[in-house]
């Protein structure tokens, strides 16, 4: 009798412990900049890389619900971080009910917050001491970390994928210059990344490499920062295959 009553529980136990991995439903919600909108390299909004994944979670047998709407062109951290705060439930109501209810969100912010002070195509650039860098960084970064909190304490179970930055300029004469722009690329991917691992089922994915080769196939327009749409493949497939390794949605 209490070999039929292991087998019994085991029976029973074994498929809820697996049903996270099970194939099933997604509700899929992309938060954000102009990428995670799919503005394109001549200033108009396409597919983007949020559309582009949800064809490749239905190849899992999915069935994808699908909303990139309070993704906004410009946003930056602080923009997000205040569609988030709580005494804005009100005014963004379809926004907290949209994350209460995602099993999958991506967020894409920080650009925004540093791009102005970085921009090559600029007459003229803003020069920053690395004291005033090193601050913008950590108030991106200490934004990024509550918005994170705040999506955390509105859903606790959705994965959430902080998608970092490529390298987006395509036209750059000047070897120093061009190297210490992507020193600031890496900064701020570094400080995303940092806040990623504030919270738990967080997950960062790695761009900053992704157009080294062919760039002006993913970024056709020498004074535009947005890819093509060979680009936001690249950028989908590479969120796609960091939710595999995540080991935790897609199973």
């Amino acid at each position: 009798m209490k070999k039929v009553m292991l087998l019994l529980s085991l029976f029973l136990v074994v498929p809820f412990s697996h049903a996270y991995g099970s194939v099933q439903d997604v509700n899929y919600v992309a938060l954000g900049d102009s990428l995670a909108k799919g503005m394109n390299p001549y200033k108009t909004v396409g597919e983007g890389y949020s559309d582009k994944l949800v064809p490749l979670l239905e190849q899992e047998g999915r069935s994808v619900a699908f909303s990139k709407e309070f993704a906004v062109p410009g946003y930056t951290t602080a923009n997000l971080l205040q569609d988030l705060e709580v005494n804005a439930y009100s005014k963004h109501e379809n926004l907290f009910h949209s994350v209460e209810n995602a099993s999958l969100i991506t967020v894409q912010a920080g650009a925004n917050d540093l791009l102005h002070y970085i921009a090559p195509h600029r007459q003229h650039m803003v020069s920053l001491s690395n004291s005033e860098w090193e601050s913008l960084l950590q108030q991106t970064q200490q934004n990024m970390k509550t918005i994170l909190k705040r999506i955390r304490d509105l859903n606790p179970t959705s994965d959430v994928y902080v998608v970092g930055y490529y390298f987006p300029f395509s036209n750059i004469d000047n070897p120093f210059q061009e190297q210490n722009l992507k020193q600031r690329v890496l900064d701020l991917n570094v400080a995303l990344q940092k806040a990623a691992s504030s919270q738990e089922h967080v997950y960062y994915v790695s761009t900053e490499n992704l157009f080294s080769q062919n760039r002006g196939t993913y970024l056709p327009n020498k004074i535009d920062i947005h890819p093509s749409q060979q680009g936001y493949d690249l950028l989908a497939h590479r969120i796609f295959d960091t939710i595999h390794f995540s080991e935790r949605f897609l199973q």
